[in-house]
């Protein structure tokens, strides 16, 4: 069960981060058309979202807007004085951090609906660390939880 929630949201991510394709034939799918070198290859092709579950859609539909904020925020940074860079930067991460949180708020909106208990205190877990984080310096790294196995089992891959 645990690996299937964190292949669900792995695949989901990079379903809605465009990164790959749901193949509906037994044909692979192309995701988009040839990159281009340079700037422009950084950006991933879309994902149809006639392809995506509602859940996966809603995420894509939420990232774009989250997309959309930290390019603005990245165009204004360019035009600031230096003194005011700072508090860009600050605002810019706040938004990706909100962005992370958002996601998981809707995959235990989901989770909820499903009735998958088990998912559901997992995502619990992961929005509570998120939101209570211990201060830099003080316990163990993540990785060091991960490698005794103390991680909700949501972000654990075993």
């Amino acid at each position: 069960m645990t690996r299937t929630l964190i292949v669900t949201l792995l695949l989901g991510a990079a379903i809605a981060a465009g990164t790959i394709g749901i193949a509906t034939s037994g044909e692979p799918e192309a995701v988009g058309p040839p990159r281009p070198d340079g700037p422009e290859a950084t950006q991933p092709a879309p994902p149809n979202p006639e392809l995506l579950s509602p859940m996966h859609r809603e995420i894509h539909e939420f990232l774009e807007t989250e997309r959309h904020q930290v390019e603005e925020l990245s165009r204004r940074l360019a035009t600031v004085l230096a003194e005011e860079r700072l508090a860009l930067h600050l605002e810019i991460e706040q938004v990706k951090k909100s962005g992370q949180r958002g996601v998981f708020e809707i995959q235990l909106r989901y989770a909820r609906e499903a009735g998958r208990a088990e998912a559901v205190r997992d995502l619990e877990a992961v929005i509570e660390r998120l939101d209570r984080p211990e201060p830099a310096g003080t316990g163990e790294t993540l990785l060091q939880q991960y490698q005794r196995g103390q991680l909700p089992t949501a972000v654990r891959s075993n």
